[in-house]
């Protein structure tokens, strides 16, 4: 009776370590995916806002409502996003954006992902 008390102990925390492991796995993976689609939408619209003088003048609400629907193309998970604009200067060729991501885990639980960058676009100087 006790060695089966034991075995039904060690096969309960072989399940919570391994239910433990795997969320760390995913979360870091949502985080790198996130990060990366953050940083590609940042800079594909900064090179596409330096040639196009309607996107370069559009309004905030117009470029977090572009650059959501872009995010969601790029990441097809079930959690949702939230994007802030921290600094946009077009003239300048700086953004500074936050993505919030707010998931379920396996067990139900909810889980925070936060990402966020500023890219600076430089010009080329002939010498």
């Amino acid at each position: 009776m006790k060695q089966l008390i034991l075995m039904l102990s060690g096969c309960v925390m072989a399940i919570l370590v391994f239910g433990i492991l795997f969320s760390l796995q995913q979360r870091q993976l949502r985080k790198t995916k996130l990060d990366n689609a953050r940083m590609e939408i940042m800079k594909t619209y900064m090179d596409r806002a330096f040639w196009d003088f309607e996107l370069k003048n559009q309004s905030d609400e117009e470029f977090l409502l572009l650059f959501t629907e872009e995010l969601k193309k790029r990441i097809s998970e079930d959690g949702e996003f939230k994007v802030e604009l921290i600094y946009r200067d077009m003239t300048e060729g700086v953004l500074s954006v936050r993505i919030t991501e707010t998931y379920r885990h396996i067990n139900g639980d909810t889980g925070e992902l936060v990402s966020s960058g500023v890219i600076v676009l430089e010009e080329e100087e002939d010498l």
